[in-house]
């Protein structure tokens, strides 16, 4: 969600609840009935597009993440125990396979780094006899495996909840704009009787509507008031 967003959101809240804390103003008139109702409805829809969108970023990294640094550890000591091997018994062959560095493992695209932890596990099986001198058993190479499994099952989950998040993303703006044009082409326009009728009302109302950003600036919304009154411009 962006700064934006957050703003408009605040302002839809705080227009919420001097409707609410007046309702006894309004409730007579159908036309305010239908159209605040909607408004509350939409502002619901927007929050769980929010909640939606921060479960999916927090909970697909984060499960991802701890993943691959289970993974990358493993791998790193499995292909340091092989790399020592391999240079003991001089086959430079087998030690240039297992060059890998935390930044080669890790730095790359997922399907790159599933590849080399496979070369790292296939060579680990193949001299498994000698590698015990060296730190590293079945063990531990079946334990890389597994890792390297689990792995690869977050992969595509992490694309299905960031496609997920994307659509919780498209919802949040089509329902803000939405919003938008509900207050200012129904309600904005339902409160002009108010100004007289109820005047207190009516300036907490535009008070409400008022949207101040992260840096403290605000920016009026225009409500054209009955002939005769002064007009606020957005500034």
């Amino acid at each position: 969600m962006t700064d934006r967003q957050e703003n408009k959101l605040s302002m839809y809240l705080a227009v919420k609840l001097v409707c609410e804390d007046n309702e006894e103003t309004w409730n007579s008139v159908p036309a305010f009935v239908y159209a605040f109702n909607e408004f509350r409805n939409k502002i619901e829809r927007l929050r769980e597009c929010i909640r939606v969108q921060i479960l999916n970023i927090t909970g697909a990294a984060m499960g991802k993440m701890r993943a691959k640094e289970l993974l990358l550890q493993k791998a790193l000591n499995v292909s340091s125990a092989v790399f020592v091997y391999a240079k003991t018994i001089e086959n430079q062959e087998l030690a240039d396979m297992m060059k890998f560095g935390k930044w080669m493992l890790s730095k790359v695209r997922d399907t790159v780094m599933v590849g080399n932890c496979t070369q790292i596990i296939e060579a680990a099986l193949e001299n498994v006899g000698a590698l015990t001198d060296y730190g590293v058993d079945l063990d531990d190479i079946n334990e890389l495996r597994d890792l390297l499994a689990g792995y690869e099952a977050s992969i595509p989950k992490t694309r299905e909840q960031l496609i997920t998040q994307m659509a919780a993303t498209s919802g949040i703006k089509t329902l803000i704009d939405e919003i938008d044009i509900l207050l200012k082409t129904r309600i904005d326009k339902l409160m002009v009787k108010y100004q007289v009728e109820d005047h207190s009302f009516f300036v907490k109302y535009k008070s409400a509507r008022v949207i101040v950003d992260l840096g403290g600036r605000k920016r009026k919304i225009t409500i054209r008031e009955e002939p005769g009154k002064n007009e606020n411009t957005a500034e």
